[in-house]
């Protein structure tokens, strides 16, 4: 891999030059805002926009196919918190791997990959995030890195993998790295902020940044010498890469740079930092420092761990016959070996994977006590509802009660999962594993028999306990209620998905629920005769009619009325008198007293219309109201 002459914005990098081979392990390094993410989002061929210079895989351009051949870890460690390592790793595999390797190869390439990065004690633990138990910092990193080399990437970019980890753990991961480069003949590139002595030593290039231009691009002993022919002389005890930083931050130290060559360090000779050794000696003695602090440092060993034997991304025959052979087989990138998942493979793992991380989030102990709480209270209220005139009122409150409490529920319960996601969606798809029409599509498929669990529980208890018996109506009751628990849940995806953030995404929700109520139900006969026309503003109010409609249709209700009869006495005169009686309510009249104009028919249509139209609004808010903020050509 070699890039020349690199300029990003004409400062935010600048004339960046340079080449890793195989089997090299390469730092990026400098003080912060120096540079580092956006020398690897170049590298990496994920930001190309207004980037000038090349940059080359083995002497040919980066193209779309071959940026498949690179990954790049990211810093940020984003995953699922309701699933376990394992299953991380799993669908990644799934999404990662086409259909031309089987289930069982992508199961034991999962295998190799935990034993190769020592997961193997952590992968039934959940991920976890900051309110709950998980992985440790140091196992999220490694985490991060499986993800990325489950498809044998041929170079691995790493923006600052030692973050947040302590120095035993930043040790073993630099170490990994080392040896992954080596014996895996890849080449790796992480961008590091302050490395250890030990750390430093084990790349074998390093390329020094200071406010976007190259200050040195070579290996760490070299970079010893050239600090020394600039007047530069590092103690021999002194960690070189905390002397880099120290000199790079420095008020006194000048930039110049040349286009010839790399930029070089320059200093004003006639002053010194307190870090340093006395320069004022003679130039013999300087370099005879410099000599000695090179040679103290090229004596240094690094203890590695021992050398892997076989490619954890070979089968076991081809193993075999590496090591009968004495050779290493070469291997292509399983990118170029099988695509990634196709179309329906990605919607059916996606949706498994939500399934699996969202059903503990719906479908939990206080989901069940709130279900079990209201369903309680609508029997006690609504039980065994009489057929009287006043009754009919009773009735009435309580279809609409069951419209408004399903109608509350649904958008809440999905309308924060798309923006809680959102990190993790963008680092995923930012690696190319799956389209982003695929993660709505299996997302929204999962959602709907989830949420719709509790609404048909609670319409199969409360709608024989307050004394509805008519089975034809239960039926409809069932479907009406669903498809509102569907037609929310399609409100809340939309709503969720034009903002991605918690608190504007609540307000929206609360203002767009707290205008269709008033608009709908009981409320809307209240309004102003100029603004009745807004009750088909209201989603409420086609799920209320639809009720009405259904249950007044088939259960009959009776008036009080007084009938006449004649009586006839004992001197055979005939006198009329008053009995009390019972007539039947005419339907009509109660469905135009509440103000229906609408069959069930039609309203059940309207509610179709509008989920359908929610769930294509929520998609094309996703792609594009929440694009990256970042200038790509791609």
């Amino acid at each position: 891999m070699e890039w020349t002459n690199i300029t990003y914005r004409n400062r935010i990098v600048q004339n960046l030059s340079g080449n890793v081979r195989r089997g090299e392990f390469v730092a990026v390094m400098g003080p912060s805002g120096s540079g580092k993410t956006y020398t690897l989002d170049i590298l990496s061929g994920r930001r190309t926009a207004l980037v000038k210079g090349t940059v080359t895989i083995d002497g040919k351009p980066i193209t779309r196919q071959s940026v498949k051949r690179i990954c790049f870890v990211q810093q940020t460690d984003a995953f699922f918190e309701n699933l376990t390592l394992l299953q991380t790793l799993n669908f990644a595999a799934n999404l990662r791997l086409g259909k031309s390797i089987s289930q069982r190869q992508k199961e034991a390439l999962v295998q190799k990959v935990l034993q190769l990065l020592n997961l193997e004690g952590c992968s039934h633990i959940q991920c976890g995030d900051g309110y709950q138990y998980g992985l440790s910092g140091g196992e999220r990193k490694r985490l991060n890195i499986a993800c990325e080399i489950l498809c044998n990437p041929e170079i691995i970019l790493l923006d600052e993998p030692t973050s947040g980890l302590d120095a035993s753990a930043a040790k073993k991961l630099i170490t990994f790295l080392h040896d992954f480069a080596v014996n895996e003949s890849k080449i790796v590139i992480c961008s590091i902020h302050q490395p250890s002595s030990f750390i430093f030593q084990s790349f074998h290039k390093i390329l020094i940044l200071h406010e976007g231009s190259q200050m040195f691009f070579g290996s760490p002993e070299d970079s010893i010498k050239s600090l020394a022919a600039q007047g530069y002389v590092c103690p021999p005890q002194y960690n070189p890469a905390e002397y880099f930083l120290d000199i790079l931050s420095d008020d006194k130290f000048n930039i110049v740079p040349d286009n010839s060559k790399s930029n070089t360090l320059q200093m004003p000779k006639s002053e010194s930092l307190e870090i340093c050794v006395d320069v004022t000696s003679s130039e013999t003695e300087s370099c005879r420092s410099a000599s000695l602090t090179h040679k103290t440092w090229s004596n240094r060993t690094i203890e590695k761990d021992p050398p892997l034997q076989l490619s954890p991304f070979s089968t076991a025959e081809e193993n075999h016959n590496s090591n009968s052979s004495g050779e290493k087989s070469s291997e292509k990138s399983l990118f170029e070996q099988s695509p990634r998942a196709s179309y329906m493979q990605q919607i059916t793992t996606l949706g498994r994977r939500s399934f699996s991380h969202r059903w503990k989030q719906v479908i939990n102990r206080y989901s069940a006590m709130e279900f079990a709480a209201v369903t309680l209270f609508m029997c006690i209220i609504w039980f065994k509802v009489g057929d009287s005139e006043e009754d009919v009122e009773r009735r009435k409150a309580q279809l609409y009660f069951l419209t408004q409490y399903w109608a509350f529920y649904a958008p809440y319960k999905v309308m924060f999962s798309f923006p809680s996601e959102r990190t993790v969606v963008r680092r995923e798809r930012s690696s190319g594993w799956y389209s982003l029409s695929a993660y709505y599509v299996g997302k929204c498929v999962v959602e709907v028999p989830m949420i719709s669990i509790y609404p048909v529980l609670m319409v199969c208890v409360v709608y024989w306990v307050s004394g509805m018996v008519n089975a034809s109506s239960f039926v409809m009751t069932l479907t009406i209620i669903a498809t509102t628990v569907v037609e929310f849940n399609a409100l809340g995806v939309a709503i969720g998905c034009t903002t991605m953030n918690y608190q504007h995404t609540l307000t929206i929700c609360a203002v767009v629920l707290l205008m269709m109520l008033m608009f709908g139900g009981f409320y809307s006969r209240q309004l102003p005769y100029v603004f009745r026309w807004t009750k088909y503003l209201s989603l409420f109010n086609f799920t209320w009619y639809a009720l009405l409609n259904t249950h007044f249709a088939s259960h009959t209700y009776y008036q009080p009325c007084v009938q006449e009869v004649n009586n006839l006495s004992t001197s055979n005169i005939t006198t009329p008198i008053s009995k009390s009686c019972s007539e039947a309510i005419d339907p009509v009249s109660i469905l135009s007293d509440a103000g229906v104009d609408l069959s069930t028919t039609s309203c059940i249509a309207v509610m179709l219309v509008a989920t359908c139209v929610f769930y294509v609004y929520g998609y094309l808010a996703l792609r594009h109201l929440n694009k990256p903020n970042k200038e790509k050509g791609t």
